[in-house]
């Protein structure tokens, strides 16, 4: 709860700033804040789904509620598009407050797509890195989620017998 709180305000003081330093354009300010909030959220929740170091579950929903949650659920503010879109449509501006609201949906979405396949840019070159560092110095790394390579003929493990190891959904279990 603290760290969405913590990560709120700081949301919040961000979207302050921005109508600041759009002062004369309150549709402008709103549509900046909720477009590079989708932005934003949608590359930080693509860069905690990647696999990596920064995978552990406590660590990844630690981040997810101060930076998605708190951060970009601060800064953005979808209810001041109904607000702005309202305040339209009683003065008569209805095909203005149509366009603005949908394309403040329509902007958003394409922006957390953005936002995504951003995040997967990079963490893909960043996983092409590591394999590659790995490559060179004989390391392999190996994600929680990639097949146990067989063991060598003639080895001393027995391919039936049970280990510890990590299951899809992220909990302890015995694999046979």
């Amino acid at each position: 709860m603290a760290l969405v709180a913590l990560g709120g305000a700081v949301g919040s003081a961000l979207r302050a700033t921005v109508a600041v330093i759009l002062p004369g354009n309150p549709l402008g300010a709103t549509l900046a804040v909720n477009v590079v909030g989708a932005f934003l959220l949608g590359l930080v929740l693509e860069w905690l789904a990647a696999p990596g170091e920064h995978s552990g579950e406590r660590r990844r929903t630690g981040v997810r509620l101060l930076l998605g949650t708190g951060v970009c659920g601060g800064f953005t503010t979808y209810s001041a598009v109904t607000e702005q879109a309202a305040e339209l449509l009683r003065d008569g501006s209805a095909g203005i407050a149509a366009t603005y609201a949908l394309g403040t949906l329509l902007l958003g979405a394409l922006a957390t797509l953005a936002g995504v396949g951003t995040a997967a840019l990079v963490t893909s070159r960043t996983g092409d890195r590591r394999a590659d560092s790995a490559a060179v110095d004989g390391t392999v790394e190996r994600s929680a989620d990639s097949p146990a390579a067989p063991a060598a003929p003639g080895s001393t493990e027995d391919s039936d017998s049970t280990e510890d190891s990590d299951s899809a959904d992220g909990s302890k279990g015995s694999a046979r």
